[in-house]
């Protein structure tokens, strides 16, 4: 299912057996895999991928 979201940043936060694992910021698009998330990392620019549960709140575009 597409959401009409994908090209925004996202505050995300990612969390293994209870524990936080990740918590950062996306430059856009956010994928879903099985077990996590795939972006890009904003604090460093780097193709991040995080296993665990994942939070995704999209921020709104800045004008």
């Amino acid at each position: 299912m597409e959401t009409k979201f994908k090209d925004q940043p996202a505050e995300i936060t990612c969390w293994s057996f209870g524990t936080e694992i990740f918590n950062g910021k996306s430059t856009g698009r956010v994928n879903r895999d099985g077990g996590g998330a795939v972006f890009v990392d904003a604090a460093n620019g780097r193709l991040t991928a995080v296993d665990g549960e994942c939070r995704i709140v999209y921020l709104p575009k800045a004008d």
